[in-house]
């Protein structure tokens, strides 16, 4: 299975928070995780590529 994988910024509060998001390729209903990044992001991006 094809993973997509975008990384995008939200504004919140005035301040510009990044949201990394990986998900299945596939057009679909699929389970959503949520992982607050904080500056140990590389881990947390691996971890989020492997369950989706």
């Amino acid at each position: 299975m094809q993973i997509r994988r975008d990384t995008i910024g939200l504004t919140v509060n005035g301040s510009l928070m990044r949201l990394y998001v990986a998900q299945p390729q596939p057009e679909g209903r699929w389970a959503g995780l949520l992982f607050y990044l904080d500056i140990f992001s590389l881990v947390i991006r691996s971890r989020a590529w492997r369950i989706a």
